[in-house]
């Protein structure tokens, strides 16, 4: 018996002689070794459904489907033959297998092509085209990649002269750079078209610009400049000169004045000797008097001491005082010498565009803003009349002011 336990099935095993033994079987098994089962389907040995059948020597299973062994304990590999096509993945199952197919393959065993166009996989085409485990997309114009989804770059080698180039779908936008037209930026703009030099200059174009040539007596970038009293300038304190026909003008700012605005304004109003609410106007180290109604004299310090037939408007009746004088005015006048109305024509607010009035007796001024003019300022000044707006640009009139509308390739 040592250790070789030739007893199965639970046999005792015993020495009776040496190099011998003998195995008491349990119930149910037999034989020398106790290998022969008297009932072997009792212990339900058959498995995964096996249907057990006792034999003279022992016991037989029947195996369900997908099973085999001596008790049916083995799946059967269904995918030892290699059922699967087109490179699928195969999965055993039980009395079965799956396979998993690859891109483009479906089916049982990955045998049927898949439609990929079904799909939809392409973006900007004309048509979509199956293949055997693959698809084509025929691009529309302009368009790239295997979905047609890649915009293709039309900028490329395109645009000259420093130009910005925009693509676009089958196409491209240059946006050029100061100077240049044209399509592909390759046109100098001709800055000489419209004609900039004044007084006979001959210009010539160059990039992003131009130079005039002036005739003698002419200076300036577009020989706008007569050369005459005002080269070199004797203008001070940045005043600008104008040649005049024999002589020179310098217009001052408010700061300065002289001839030559070399002297610094002082206004002479500021110590003037005017009397009786009469009106100073400052001159060069001098003023000016205008006399109210009434008054007279350097500084309107005496009053009009004659009556006559003027000396009192609108039917006003004179009387003499001393040394003065005084209008009995008639209903509906006022004033030293009855030429104010009682109640002012401006009291209907007769002016336009938000004019001053200015009543004086019996009829009344009106006192334009700036860019406005007519006797009620009702017009609007044309500022293009003068035609500011220089090489062949429209002009559009505003208020007081005008906007030029270049043509291609000017600013300003």
């Amino acid at each position: 018996c040592g250790t070789h336990k030739p007893c199965m099935n639970g046999g005792i095993c015993s020495n009776p002689e040496p190099d011998n033994f003998r195995c008491a079987c349990p119930d149910g098994y037999s034989g020398v070794r106790c290998e022969i089962p008297e009932y072997a389907c009792v212990s339900n040995p058959c498995q995964n459904g096996g249907t057990c059948q006792e034999m003279t020597n022992g016991f037989y299973c029947r195996c369900q489907s997908g099973w085999e062994g001596v008790t049916c304990e083995t799946n059967i590999d269904d995918c030892a033959k290699t059922p699967c096509a087109n490179g699928g993945v195969c999965q055993d199952l039980v009395n079965g297998f799956y396979c998993e197919c690859p891109p483009h393959w479906e089916g049982t065993t990955c045998q049927l092509d898949a439609n990929e166009c079904e799909d939809s996989p392409c973006v900007h085409a004309r048509s979509c085209r199956n293949l055997p485990g693959n698809y084509h997309c025929v691009c529309e114009d302009g368009w790239s990649g295997r979905n047609c989804d890649i915009d293709i770059d039309d900028c490329s080698g395109q645009c000259k002269n420093g130009a910005t180039c925009h693509d676009l779908v089958n196409g491209f936008h240059c946006a050029c750079a100061p100077g240049y037209t044209g399509e592909l930026c390759h046109i100098n703009i001709n800055d000489c078209a419209g004609d900039p030099c004044f007084h006979g200059g001959q210009c010539y174009d160059e990039i992003r610009g131009y130079h005039c040539i002036c005739p003698l007596g002419y200076s300036g970038k577009r020989c706008e400049l007569e050369e005459g009293y005002c080269e070199p300038n004797p203008c001070e304190n940045g005043a600008q000169c104008f040649n005049l026909n024999d002589d020179y003008f310098c217009n001052c700012s408010a700061k300065y004045e002289g001839k030559n605005c070399s002297i610094l304004h002082v206004d002479d109003c500021a110590t003037s000797r005017c009397q009786n609410g009469a009106t100073c106007v400052d001159g060069l180290n001098t003023y000016t008097c205008i006399c109210d109604e009434g008054w007279q004299g350097r500084y309107c310090e005496q009053g009009r001491d004659q009556c006559d037939d003027n000396t009192c408007s609108n039917g006003g009746v004179c009387v003499p005082m001393d040394n003065t004088y005084v209008c009995n005015c008639q209903p509906g006048w006022k004033g030293n010498s009855c030429a104010t109305r009682t109640a002012s024509l401006c009291a209907s607010s007769p002016c336009l565009n938000g004019a001053t009035c200015i009543g004086d007796g019996d009829s009344f001024t009106c006192s334009c803003r700036e860019g406005f003019e007519g006797d009620r300022c009702q017009d609007n000044v044309n500022e293009c009349l003068a035609e500011p707006c220089a090489y062949g640009s429209r002009c559009v009139d505003r208020v007081n002011d005008f906007e030029c509308v270049c043509p291609p390739g000017r600013s300003g």
